[in-house]
């Protein structure tokens, strides 16, 4: 027996089968049927289990299974929605955690920066702090020149934080 699942013509004999093809379709596949054996021996085979599912009983079904298949359906449907809604939920929360984190992270970054910025001055007058400390007495000094000179004779060096 040919494995039918790789047979193209498959799909094409079982809608000729149930007369769904369209009238030229069904035209061309009955020109094949008359040259092709292997393709009129899928028919007949085909035909038979058409014939037995045919003859085999029908049963009745009550409303009960009916009525059980409907609630299983529907079962799965809410467990499906319920997963869903759970899904949407923890994204959502997890958008609002980072947004949280992010507007903690930039209130930080803007404190720092802040910080920087509004002390950036202060510093500049701590590194200065020896020489105003002094100003008065450098304002009587006649010349840079001189001031220099004091420097060279060590009268400036003053041990600082910074050199300890």
């Amino acid at each position: 027996m040919t494995d039918r699942s790789n047979n193209p013509t498959e799909p094409e004999l079982i809608a000729y089968l149930d007369g769904e093809l369209a009238s030229e379709e069904a035209n061309s596949f009955e020109s094949r049927l008359a040259e092709d054996s292997d393709l009129r021996d899928q028919l007949r085979q085909h035909q038979q289990v058409w014939d037995l599912l045919d003859s085999l009983p029908t049963t009745a079904v009550d409303d009960t299974f009916t009525h059980s298949t409907v609630e299983l359906i529907a079962m799965s449907a809410k467990s499906e929605i319920d997963q869903q809604t759970r899904q949407v939920s923890q994204r959502r929360r997890l958008t609002w955690w980072i947004a949280g984190e992010v507007i903690v992270v930039a209130a930080l970054l803007g404190f720092i920066v802040t910080r920087l910025i509004v002390s950036a001055p202060n510093r500049q007058l701590v590194k200065d702090l020896d020489i105003l400390e002094n100003l008065d007495a450098y304002r009587h000094a006649e010349d840079v020149e001189f001031l220099r000179a004091l420097e060279r004779e060590g009268l400036f060096s003053v041990e600082t934080e910074d050199d300890l």
